[in-house]
């Protein structure tokens, strides 16, 4: 219920230059409860990618934005 609750706060939004969402990468801990999937699968009407590993993606995220913010250290190959 509490999910049903904050979801019509869940927002999708495209890529720059793309017309529409193909797919949802659901990313976080609490992504991999199974109500939580059809829960957002059927609110956004998107097909769920679930080839993503959701905690590898919180840590790649988080990386390349404190790499993003030390820009002065990042190599041009860093990314």
């Amino acid at each position: 219920d509490d999910l049903r609750k904050s979801a019509p706060g869940v927002k999708i939004r495209t890529a720059p230059g793309a017309a529409y969402v193909d797919d949802l990468v659901l990313v976080g801990a609490a992504t991999k409860m199974p109500c939580v999937q059809r829960t957002l699968a059927r609110l956004c009407d998107v097909p769920l990618r679930k080839t993503v590993d959701p905690d590898a993606a919180v840590a790649f995220g988080a990386a390349l934005k404190a790499r993003a913010n030390d820009a002065a250290a990042a190599a041009p190959d860093d990314f």
